[in-house]
């Protein structure tokens, strides 16, 4: 009898200690995002058609002006690292959402809705971003543009998925420089 009591005092402090880290692994603010590099290409480089452009949500005509005035207009990749220290939980259905400065709303043509993968796993350190076209003004150049793109704030939102639902995380994204 007195084993069983020894032995249930055991299993109960290890739950209560298996339940007291986990709450604190998952407990605060788990994902990181760095927001380092800001990369300028030429529209020739990706070779987009009409129909490519389209396809993505831009105004037929605007795509015509795309393809036909490649010049006029940069492919720009917002590149980010997602850092999930968390043992134990995930971060899921993210969202991301762009606040733009007045330049760079008059230039931008159009940016993807999300990023590449909307989860991080947990432990998770990796890659990830945004792509977008911009039109350039009379007098711009690619450094212009980047200065002007570094200048954009993003907000990733998310929900933390672990052995219980552990609520929604919001993560504030600005440029950190190269």
């Amino acid at each position: 009898m007195k084993k069983l009591l020894i032995l249930g005092i055991i299993i109960a402090v290890l739950v209560v200690v298996y339940f007291t880290l986990y709450f604190i692994d998952v407990s605060g603010q788990i994902l990181k995002v760095d927001w380092q590099k800001v990369v300028v290409n030429t529209i020739e480089e990706y070779g987009f058609t009409e129909e490519q452009l389209v396809k993505r949500e831009i105004d037929p005509k605007q795509a015509k002006d795309i393809v036909n005035h490649p010049n006029h207009y940069r492919h720009v990749n917002f590149v980010f690292r997602l850092n999930n220290d968390s043992a134990w939980a995930a971060v899921g259905d993210i969202q991301i959402e762009a606040h733009l400065p007045e330049e760079a709303k008059e230039r931008l043509v159009w940016m993807e809705g999300n990023l590449f993968m909307s989860y991080v796993g947990t432990v998770d350190n990796r890659p990830d971003g945004l792509t977008a076209i911009f039109k350039m003004k009379e007098g711009d150049t690619e450094t212009d543009l980047i200065e002007i793109c570094k200048q954009i704030h993003f907000t990733l939102t998310g929900k933390k998925l672990g052995l219980i639902d552990h609520g929604s995380i919001s993560v504030p994204i600005q440029y950190r420089g190269d």
